[in-house]
């Protein structure tokens, strides 16, 4: 992830085994994670979202603008 990332408690990151994934995770710049939402490997998450967008999981290889 980029710089001002906050991930919340409980926070999943990769593939739902636990496994990190074998694409890569791009979190851009300035975002706020909520506790316990959940992102699949080889996702991409533009920087600056709105909070609307980031409060469900985000499934893998979908990227969120």
């Amino acid at each position: 992830s980029d710089v001002d990332v906050i991930f919340g408690d409980g926070c999943k990151i990769g593939d739902p085994d636990g496994s990190a994934g074998k694409e890569p995770l791009v979190v851009g710049w300035s975002n706020e994670i909520p506790a316990g939402r959940s992102i699949g490997s080889g996702s991409t998450l533009y920087p600056h979202l709105a909070p609307e967008l980031l409060a469900r999981d985000i499934s893998s290889g979908e990227t969120v603008k």
